[in-house]
């Protein structure tokens, strides 16, 4: 009867913190926040100037989540189409993926890591594999162009995509959590 009683309450538990867990709707920006930050993304020294406005309207315009962000490839783009086509698959040996399949190593004892490197990079869900219009404004088709022209690629890591936009709200003065998720 213990037994049941204390799986009981920790149900409970779990649900009433479940209750009270913020969730990423609650932090998303206004559009007035949004245009602040997009703003702020011009006092910030170079080389980030362009890189956390790239940052910003790929998060918060085209939906991209901060690992795609940090995979992004020029190739990704399809300007006779207007398209952004995130792939299923992209070959990588950042930092984030190489912990991502040490990761999934741990969890799975019949994967070796070179498999595990070779199902790097992919988007988070198989629907992730999309194509997204970049025709929506041309601010948005202005700043893809400007930054594939100076970088191939995105040129930092994952922990950089956050740390653009924690430096972006900063200049703005954005009060809140503000996160690439979040825009």
């Amino acid at each position: 009867m213990t037994d049941d009683y204390q799986q009981s309450s920790e149900w409970a538990q779990q649900h009433r913190e479940s209750l009270t867990t913020r969730h990423t709707h609650e932090d998303v920006l206004t559009d007035r926040e949004f245009e602040l930050l997009l703003e702020a993304c011009s006092s910030l020294p170079e080389p980030k100037d362009p890189q956390t406005r790239f940052v910003c309207l790929a998060a918060g315009r085209l939906g991209l989540r901060a690992g795609e962000i940090a995979h992004f490839h020029a190739e990704w783009l399809d300007w006779d189409r207007m398209l952004l086509r995130i792939p299923q698959h992209e070959p990588c040996e950042c930092g984030y993926c190489r912990r991502q399949a040490t990761q999934e190593t741990t969890h799975n004892e019949e994967l070796t890591h070179e498999e595990a490197m070779e199902a790097r990079w992919h988007p988070k869900t198989v629907a992730s594999a999309r194509s997204i219009p970049i025709d929506l404004s041309l601010r948005l088709e202005l700043c893809l162009e400007r930054f594939t022209n100076q970088y191939e690629a995105f040129p930092r890591s994952r922990s950089a995509v956050n740390r653009r936009v924690t430096a972006a709200a900063e200049a703005a003065d954005i009060d809140g959590r503000v996160y690439p998720h979040a825009l």
